[in-house]
């Protein structure tokens, strides 16, 4: 696809329109109350004067059908330190703040639904090492603290970002550019399959009450579950338990955030010991 095709305009608009859910993202993955303040678009060599570009941040990398919208954030804004080597339940933010955006940020038209979050030493440099298009652009984002400037991100688009050095090692912060996605080849046998409908369904909770209890339920009522708001929640296919995940808001949209996939059922021993 050619960067001619990726306007400006259409971006600016979709920024605008969701940008409420776009900054509703960004504070619950960093546990912040800031504001998002997009400015104009500029041809994207203007970006390189911008010296808050060389320090280090976060690279979010966004697919867009062909080509990538790469939005880098400042270390300094303040981002928490476990940006740089986050555990499980942090590295689920990030990849659930690069899931939401990738919807919110870039237009309908345009989405190719891959993402990828990235720490870098020099933002500057990953700008370059994701490779811009001649023509492309860049608009600066005010984040804003209580109404007062703190920082700024930088939205660049598009860049190719076709290929992926060898993994850094984290102390290092090196550069990373996602790979093309590539689908391992299916068996004929498990190409059949693929077009047949499934019912999926997410369960919250589940306990068990008597009869009695059942019929005194009334409009109002409340039934508390033996379970954490914390605790995954269960993804069932055919009435079956398939995966885990957490609950997620994308734009007015519920999702769920695969954790795990599989379920181990108990078995109950047939021999006893006495």
């Amino acid at each position: 696809m050619m960067s001619s095709q990726i306007s400006p305009v259409s971006i600016q608009q979709t920024l605008s329109e969701n940008l409420e859910a776009i900054v509703e993202c960004f504070n619950r993955c960093f546990e912040t109350q800031l504001e998002l303040s997009p400015g104009e678009a500029k041809p994207w060599s203007d970006a390189l004067g911008v010296s808050t570009m060389a320090e280090a941040g976060l690279s979010v990398l966004l697919e867009m059908q062909g080509a990538w919208l790469q939005v880098l954030i400042p270390e300094s804004l303040p981002l928490p330190t476990w940006y740089v080597a986050p555990n499980a339940s942090q590295t689920s933010r990030l990849d659930t703040l690069g899931m939401e955006w990738a919807s919110l940020i870039i237009p309908q038209d345009l989405q190719g639904g891959g993402y990828s979050t990235t720490p870098h030493a020099n933002l500057l440099l990953a700008m370059q090492a994701a490779d811009p298009h001649d023509d492309g652009f860049w608009i600066p984002v005010d984040v804003l603290d209580q109404g007062s400037p703190v920082a700024q991100i930088q939205f660049i688009f598009p860049v190719r970002g076709e290929t992926a050095p060898a993994p850094a090692a984290v102390a290092d912060f090196e550069q990373f550019t996602p790979p093309a996605n590539s689908a391992p080849r299916k068996t004929d046998r498990i190409k059949r399959l693929m077009p047949l409908s499934v019912p999926v369904s997410v369960r919250l909770a589940e306990k068990r009450i008597t009869l009695g209890q059942l019929v005194n339920i009334g409009p109002g009522g409340l039934i508390t579950f033996p379970k954490s708001c914390e605790d995954l929640l269960d993804l069932y296919v055919n009435n079956q338990l398939y995966a885990k995940g957490e609950a997620v808001k994308i734009g007015e949209k519920f999702g769920l955030k695969i954790n795990e996939v599989g379920a181990e059922n108990p078995r109950v021993s047939g021999v006893f010991t006495l």
